[in-house]
Formats: C-alpha cells, structure tokens, sequence
C-alpha cells in the first residue's frame, strides 16, 4: 500500500512538473491594431508580433495573441488575464507596474493636423490651445491634459487613430498625436483622397523612441520570461534576422499594399 502511494505521488509530481513546463513554453500576448506594425488581417500579424514570435521561438517559447482595444490590452496585462503586451514605452509610471524588454522597434509619434490651420509648434506649451485628439489607452493623452487645462483648449479622446483621423477630416479636432508610419498608413488605405487632402502633418517628432514587451511584475516568472526574450532578440540581431524583417517591413514584402508615402502625397 504504501508502495502505490509512493507510486501515485511520484507520478503527480512528474504531472505537476510537465504541467508547469509546458506553461513556461507559452505565453499569451494582448495587443491591439496598429498596422503597418500590428494588425490581426497581415501575415505574422505585423512586423512587431513577427519579431517577438522569432525571438521566442529562439528560446523555446510559442506566444500566442489577442486582439483588443488598446486600453482593456494594457489593463489585461496588468491584471494578468495575459502573460504581458506589446509593444509600449516606458515612463516611470508603467516601470512600476511592468518589466520591460530590451527594444522590439523604434518609432516616431508627430502631430497630424487640419489642412487650412496655421499650426506649428517649438515645445509642448504651443499647442495647449487647440482642440487636440487623443486615442484611448495611450500615454499621449495624460501628458497633455495639464498643457490643455493652462492654455484653454481642449482634448477628446477616441477609440482609435482612425477614428481620430476622421475627426480631423471633418474638422472636429485641429491636432492629433499620432505614430508616424501607423497614421500614413491609415490615411492610405482607408481614407478617399479627398478626404487625405484635408490632413497635414508635421514630421518633427513629439516623441521619438524604444517600443517594448511588457510583463507585470506580478505575473510569476515574469523577469525570468522577459531575460528569455531578450536573449531571443538579441540572437536575432546577431544572426540578420531582425535586419531582414525590417528591411521586409520597409518593402513591404509581406504586409498588404504597405505605402510610405512624402509629405503631400
């Protein structure tokens, strides 16, 4: 009798182990639209979730990702309905709450505006005063309620860039903070012509900077995940990988119809 027990309680063991093993190896990812980078309709669903794959698979590990507005994909991670979230930047609110990867990609956030306004700006006071647009989720918002309070304008908030874009189109909003490549690629293909006309953009960036995979600093084995990752992303720098991939992204090799197209276009 005691032989079995030993025998059953062995066997959990080993169970337990397998178990643990196999959750190790697959993590869960949240994520939201924002082609050309992420977007559920692409291949690999984007360059960014093309990158993290390859990176985990260097190191043992299949993610799999889910598709959510921006805001219930960052609170997802938080509250550990998933393993973590790409891609965002770091500011030290989020540092407390989250480790953080080394870079995944760079990118450019620039002001898109109405056509037919005289907007420029030096600093952050200059645009207090408009009416300015802001995607729910993203930290672009929360830095300029303060400027927006001080200079009487005014902020909304939208679900999305596109639909930010389509405030600016029809004159509800003067200014819009906006990824630089993700708002030329919105304009593109889904806005008529006509209605591109009406959007301008300036290219001096508002932020320039580090995206990142994200994992709470609650999630177990979260530090140990994001050493795995960077380990992968750092074998794919050394081997071309990541170059190849970039320099496909930028072709647009294997993303549908990706444009990039100058300034009045």
């Amino acid at each position: 009798m005691i032989r079995k027990l030993l025998t059953l309680f062995l066997c959990l063991a080993l169970l337990g182990t397998t178990q643990t093993t196999w959750a190790a190896d697959k993590v869960s990812l949240s994520i939201g639209e924002w082609p050309p980078y992420f977007s559920e309709e692409f291949p690999h669903f984007g360059f960014g979730p093309r990158v993290c794959t390859e990176a985990f698979r260097k190191v043992g590990i299949t993610p799999s990702y889910f598709f959510l507005p921006w805001k219930r994909s960052f609170e997802g991670a938080l509250h550990g309905r998933y393993t973590g979230s790409l891609a965002w930047r770091k500011n030290p609110e989020r540092e407390k709450l989250f480790f953080f990867s080394d870079p995944v990609f760079n990118e450019n956030t620039i002001f898109f505006y109405r056509h037919g306004i005289d907007f420029h700006w030096d600093t952050l006071e200059d645009v207090g005063h408009w009416a300015i647009g802001a995607t729910l989720g993203y930290a672009q918002g929360k830095d300029l309620e303060p400027l927006v309070r001080a200079e009487c304008g005014s902020l909304e908030y939208a679900p999305s860039d596109e639909a930010n874009l389509r405030k600016l189109a029809r004159g509800r909003i003067d200014i819009f903070p906006c990824s630089e490549n993700v708002g030329r690629y919105l304009l593109l293909m889904h806005f008529k012509p006509e209605e591109r006309a009406k959007i301008k953009w300036d290219p001096k960036p508002l932020y320039s900077g580090a995206l990142h995979l994200i994992i709470s600093r609650e999630m177990p084995n979260g530090k140990e995940l994001i050493e795995r990752f960077n380990k992968g992303l750092r074998m794919m720098h050394e081997d071309g990988t990541y170059a190849r991939f970039e320099k496909e992204l930028l072709n647009g090799d294997d993303l549908p119809a990706l444009y990039r197209p100058q300034q009045g276009d």
